[in-house]
């Protein structure tokens, strides 16, 4: 009898799922239109985080927004840490991305110099710096036993 090793596991799909155009749409219903919340890809950090941890039943359902995913994560058993382990969350500062309107930002930690976030400009997950040299400051890190 196997069982999955989960912690491998969720390792490695963070890993693969650099380039992957999987988390790029959200279509909600408006007023009876069908539209993408996540314009492409523009905006899908907190969906590519949450759909991953929802794939594991780390947090209770997919989400569209940071605040959401926080909240989730929080209720979730997920706890701040100030020394990660990857595979934790990040939460990095708000900052205008496209326009003048501020978005906060999230992603999994990899290692003191690395993380994985979905890119506004790739579209896509993409492996970068921690601080995305040195532009942007972490705001908060989140950890799960389940996971470490």
């Amino acid at each position: 009898m196997f069982k999955i090793d989960l912690k491998r596991t969720y390792r490695a799909m963070i890993k693969n799922s650099v380039g992957t155009d999987l988390f790029k749409n959200l279509f909600v219903l408006k007023d009876g239109e069908s539209i993408d919340i996540l314009d492409g890809g523009d905006l899908s950090c907190s969906f590519f985080v949450s759909g991953v941890l929802s794939y594991f039943n780390l947090v209770k359902a997919p989400h569209a927004t940071v605040s959401g995913l926080v909240r989730d994560l929080e209720e979730s058993g997920w706890t701040k840490t100030e020394k990660p382990k990857e595979g934790d969350i990040v939460v990095w500062e708000a900052q205008a991305q496209t326009g003048d309107e501020l978005h906060k930002h999230v992603g999994f930690y990899i290692s003191e110099r690395e993380a994985i976030s979905n890119s506004f400009i790739k579209k896509v997950p993409a492996l970068h710096h921690i601080t995305f040299e040195d532009t942007r400051k972490v705001e908060v890190l989140y950890t799960n036993s389940i996971i470490n």
